[in-house]
């Protein structure tokens, strides 16, 4: 039956998901206060359409949410998708590592001889996969899923699901941390009865191991020490990057997968770009850059793989963080902190409270150069670009910061 659909949000899930409902021979309309869309839904906009899609950018306080909450026909991207999805879906879901999760687990499926696809909040829509020769019933969408996407639920059905962490973030969008737990926790309302669930021991520290055990998910231990398997070079030679290995075997454990030669995986697999990765080792300098990091959880993911003396360098946008239980954390496993940008002064006021080397800098382009100063003081540094914050100060994404900040700091070291 032919419809009108109503699709809020132009970008990239939003153009995908419309794309997917005109294949269906619908009538779509987009709806986006930013761009030459259509920028104005009201009362009297409802009765016209059939289904309304939101893309993630929405959040639940938004008005055309609360216009529309409770209504039948309320999707998210993700679950008009999965709801015309033919094959099987897990779910990866987590504060910090989903896209390492996803990825990893999407070359074991297919080291397994499984077809398999990473989709989601990695890049790719599942509604450009679901509009494509893909969907078919042997295919296995790994949908990395944020909170922001699993906020609206219905369509998405679940074969497995993976929760890799909880901590710290997007308190700008969530009343609490409870809060924002809940919005991850609805993923388990999408859960087939036979699904396999795997969640970090991580997370014993937010609910009892009880509470997990009795919504059918399996505890995965996650190991400190390093194993004998993992090459010099592998990305899973140090934390965080175990823990989500761990995960991934713990789940195809689970599934009953075996066969599979994981540890030649592991120590083949290379990370997305601006994930933490050392890019510049000499003397007794070494760089670290992960301008992935937006939460304090992560830097401190990255801060434990360090050895020797470390120069962090942080700052970007809050999305409402505890700047005292942040600064509180990282003093101690720092030397020296430049920060910069929106949040800098209040984290340069913190630090300094708490007897902390620490330099503020309005732009990150200062900030990295009082880090190559500060290294040349030092034998055995590390300077490590793990922002903990959001970009949307000074740069459209991570992706810009990162490349930024790789452009200038090799730019001072060739000087």
């Amino acid at each position: 039956m032919k419809k009108c659909v109503a699709v809020f949000g132009a970008g990239l899930s939003g153009q995908s998901v419309a794309k997917l409902a005109q294949s269906e021979g619908h009538t779509v309309t987009v709806f986006d206060e930013n761009t030459e869309c259509r920028n104005n839904f009201t009362q009297s906009n409802v009765s016209c359409f059939d289904d309304f899609i939101f893309s993630p950018g929405f959040s639940k306080n938004h008005p055309w949410r609360v216009l529309l909450s409770g209504h039948d026909s309320l999707y998210g991207e993700l679950g008009y998708a999965a709801e015309r999805w033919k094959g099987k879906v897990f779910a990866v879901t987590g504060t910090n590592g989903k896209t390492t999760v996803t990825r990893l687990l999407e070359a074991v499926l297919r080291a397994s001889g499984e077809e398999a696809y990473a989709v989601g909040n990695i890049g790719l829509p599942f509604s450009d996969l679901v509009n494509s020769k893909a969907n078919h019933v042997d295919a296995i969408a790994v949908c990395e899923i944020s909170s922001f996407q699993a906020e609206m639920t219905k369509g998405l059905s679940l074969e497995g699901l993976i929760w890799t962490n909880f901590a710290e973030d997007h308190l700008d969008r969530y009343e609490n941390m409870e809060d924002y737990f809940q919005s991850k926790f609805a993923l388990f309302s999408c859960l087939k009865k036979s699904a396999t669930v795997c969640i970090s021991e991580d997370l014993l520290a937010f609910k009892a191991a009880d509470f997990w055990r009795s919504h059918g998910a399996k505890i995965v231990k996650v190991d400190r020490d390093l194993p004998e398997w993992v090459e010099g070079s592998s990305v899973f030679q140090s934390y965080p990057h175990l823990y989500n290995f761990n995960l991934v075997c713990g789940f195809i454990e689970a599934l009953g997968l075996k066969g599979v030669d994981v540890v030649s995986l592991a120590n083949d697999f290379e990370l997305d770009e601006h994930r933490l990765s050392k890019i510049f080792e000499k003397g007794g300098l070494k760089i670290w850059e992960d301008s992935k990091s937006t939460n304090l959880h992560s830097v401190l993911g990255a801060m434990r793989g360090m050895k020797g003396k470390v120069i962090w360098i942080g700052g970007g946008v809050s999305k409402n963080t505890d700047i005292s239980k942040f600064t509180n954390s990282l003093a101690p496993l720092v030397d020296s902190v430049v920060v910069y940008g929106a949040v800098g002064e209040a984290l340069n006021e913190a630090f300094l409270n708490l007897g902390t080397h620490s330099i503020y800098y309005p732009q990150l382009a200062d900030a990295i150069q009082a880090s190559v100063r500060l290294s040349e003081e030092q034998n055995e540094v590390n300077i490590l670009f793990s922002p903990g914050f959001a970009s949307f100060d000074q740069f459209d994404s991570y992706s810009d910061r990162g490349n930024f900040f790789q452009k200038t700091i090799f730019s001072l070291l060739k000087g």
